[in-house]
């Protein structure tokens, strides 16, 4: 990862060499890309959320200002189906309107002959 200097913040570029196998690696070059996208997104609003609780500042009764740290969590399991769902219905769905248009078109066909 790099950091980079970026108006008020920074700029962070993740790089990821990856090789998956096993059942996981039967889902399609596009539907991993899709769901490390949405998981590399997941993990930015997670930091985004525990950087800003752990710099909110508290002011104690002695009037001396301090930062408090975020509590940690437990990590959650990915759910893969969540996660994949969309981006493999999204490349089902030409796939399955095809077989419901030859459907139609042979039933439609087929009430014509009687």
């Amino acid at each position: 990862a790099t950091i980079t200097a970026d108006g008020d913040g920074s700029a962070v570029n993740v790089l990821t060499d990856l090789t998956i196998s096993g059942e996981v690696g039967q889902f399609g070059r596009g539907v991993l890309a899709d769901v490390s996208t949405r998981l590399m997104g997941q993990f930015v609003d997670c930091l985004e959320k525990d950087l800003a609780a752990s710099m909110e500042p508290s002011i104690p009764a002695s009037g001396e200002v301090t930062t408090s740290r975020a509590a940690a969590r437990a990590a959650e399991p990915v759910d893969l189906v969540a996660t994949a769902g969309a981006p493999v219905a999204k490349r089902a769905a030409p796939l399955v309107a095809l077989v419901f248009l030859v459907y139609w078109l042979l039933r439609r066909r087929s009430k014509k002959k009687s």
